[in-house]
């Protein structure tokens, strides 16, 4: 979150194994307008924006979800069509416990599914959506003081009349168990 998380450390020593390590980037403000994860989402996406290589589609997936080996393909395969500026799939919340909370927070999501579809709202945890809209759109400048990116995809897709595509098959499940209060925040 910051050059001061704790966390940083083990994110770099991890990050060393690999033959082409992830790219870190540490958000650089905190806006006090804008939830934390939008403040990450902003600083990806403006180093997107600034680099030197040209990008064509963004995917963003939830760290707490369980995709299956098609899902990449399965979620940017639509946008083999140049019409189709962004893609979504959705989650299935089904915990590993029988606690109220997990229950309630399942029920909740049976009915989110069902409006995400029917309003066509993205949902950033499994979302696709070509670069072009960083640059093209006010899609930045809204994510500066946003609480969520995917309800604020939606209007933007819609205000500027580009096309989101449900990708139907695409659910990816959640296993995590949760208390009531943490539920009842979430919801």
């Amino acid at each position: 979150d910051d050059s001061n998380d704790p966390a940083l450390d083990a994110v770099r020593q991890y990050s060393a194994q690999f033959q082409q390590p992830p790219k870190i980037l540490v958000i650089d403000q905190a806006g006090s307008l804008r939830s934390l994860k939008c403040s990450a989402l902003l600083t990806a996406f403006n180093d997107i924006v600034n680099a030197e290589t040209a990008y064509e589609v963004i995917v963003l997936v939830d760290a707490d979800t369980l995709c299956d080996d098609q899902w990449l393909r399965d979620l940017v395969a639509p946008m083999s069509n140049p019409e189709v500026d962004a893609t979504t799939g959705n989650r299935w919340f089904e915990p590993c416990d029988d606690s109220i909370g997990s229950w309630v927070r399942q029920i909740w999501n049976a009915a989110a599914v069902v409006q995400m579809d029917l309003y066509g709202i993205p949902w950033g945890g499994s979302l696709a959506f070509r670069a072009t809209l960083l640059e093209q759109t006010d899609f930045l400048k809204r994510l500066e003081s946003a609480f969520c990116e995917d309800t604020l995809l939606s209007d933007v897709l819609r205000k500027d009349q580009r096309t989101l595509r449900s990708v139907r098959n695409l659910v990816v499940t959640n296993t995590e168990s949760t208390t009531l209060p943490a539920a009842t925040g979430f919801i």
